[in-house]
């Protein structure tokens, strides 16, 4: 079962809009040089327009914290939430 911590629902701010491929390069920088944890415990969960990126060690048993989100707008662009 997952956990439901007060971090699973947050609401992320608004970092970056413009092209998908600046988008994914600036989330995947992020992850590779400022994450605190393991790339292997982050898990993506797509919704809608929304891929959701959650940090579940360990399945997600205990912790379950929502880290980042690509959306896709309707004009083409993808905004960059953290």
């Amino acid at each position: 079962m997952l956990a439901k911590t007060r971090e699973t629902y947050r609401k992320l701010d608004k970092v970056y809009t413009g092209t998908a491929a600046a988008a994914r390069s600036a989330w995947g920088y992020y992850i590779r040089v400022y994450a605190p944890f393991p790339s292997r415990d982050v898990v993506k969960c797509t919704r809608g327009r929304c891929d959701i990126y959650y940090w579940r060690p360990a399945g997600g048993v205990t912790i379950n914290v929502k880290i980042g989100m690509l959306r896709w707008n309707e004009n083409g662009t993808v905004s960059l939430y953290m």
